[in-house]
């Protein structure tokens, strides 16, 4: 597993910004800046996000690559040949299966 900084980083932001607007609107911080009731929750909630993929991202290369590339060209021949019908799908199946 991977650790993404910068996704972590944008989260975080979002989140204390989210908190900070969400203590605003219920009085406990003065801010100048009006917003309406649902903004700091859709922030919490982008924080949150971004927090989530930074701290378990993992990169496209490494779930597409490596033993995978194999089957997917035998999936690939599999449905072409259902396709044009040179086999039917319990045969697939039972093709894919071994």
């Amino acid at each position: 597993m991977e650790f993404n900084a910068g996704k972590v980083k944008w989260g975080l932001i979002f989140i204390a910004a989210g908190a900070m607007l969400l203590a605003h609107n219920y009085g406990l911080l003065s801010l100048e800046i009006k917003f309406s009731r649902d903004w700091p929750v859709i922030l919490i909630a982008l924080g949150i996000m971004g927090t989530w993929d930074g701290l378990f991202y993992r990169s496209r290369r490494k779930q597409q690559g490596g033993g995978n590339a194999e089957a997917r060209k035998a999936l690939r021949e599999t449905l072409e040949e259902i396709e044009q019908g040179k086999i039917s799908a319990e045969e697939a199946a039972r093709k894919l299966k071994d």
